[in-house]
């Protein structure tokens, strides 16, 4: 089990232990019991603004937990079924206004990236090893995934749109 499956199932069994209801729950610590929801089913990461206000309200450590076994994780639980399924695709459309996708990313622009959340060493080290080896899709054989990119204003079409 990864550390961000056993936060969420540690959220959900501390809610559960106190007899909340997921309403309940987000009503104390400010959150919708969609978004609540969302998080116990692994659809949206716990956050540190989630997990904080869950802490201070309940008197948890779970920030202490995201920042020991979760902070660097490679694939936290609510990215795996669209990495699953991008590894199976035969074409991806992608829209992203503010930063290069993953699967356009160069070693450097990632390591920038991640440099800018503090993601330094050995953990930015294995997360851009885990987004390049991503990229491998767009060279697969015997067929490449197809890829169509909008990024910002900009249109980018083709088998891969990676710099040689």
């Amino acid at each position: 089990m990864s550390g961000s499956e056993y936060l969420i199932s540690e959220l959900r069994r501390v809610r559960e232990s106190m007899g909340l209801t997921q309403e309940s729950w987000g009503e104390r610590v400010h959150f919708s019991a969609k978004h609540v929801g969302s998080i116990e089913r692994g659809e949206r990461p716990a956050l540190p603004n989630y997990l904080g206000m869950v802490d201070k309200v309940f008197g948890t450590t779970f920030m202490k937990f995201y920042r020991e076994f979760v902070v660097g994780e490679q694939d936290p639980v609510w990215f795996r079924e669209f990495v699953d399924y991008e590894a199976r695709a035969s074409m991806l459309r992608l829209f992203q206004p503010l930063v290069v996708p993953g699967l356009l990313q160069t070693e450097a622009y990632a390591r920038a990236l991640l440099a800018s959340y503090d993601v330094v060493g050995p953990q930015q080290d294995a997360a851009i090893a885990t987004r390049l080896g991503r990229q491998e899709i767009l060279n697969r054989e015997p067929e490449p995934c197809r890829l169509v990119a909008v990024l910002g204003r900009t249109f980018c079409t083709g088998r891969s749109a990676m710099p040689t």
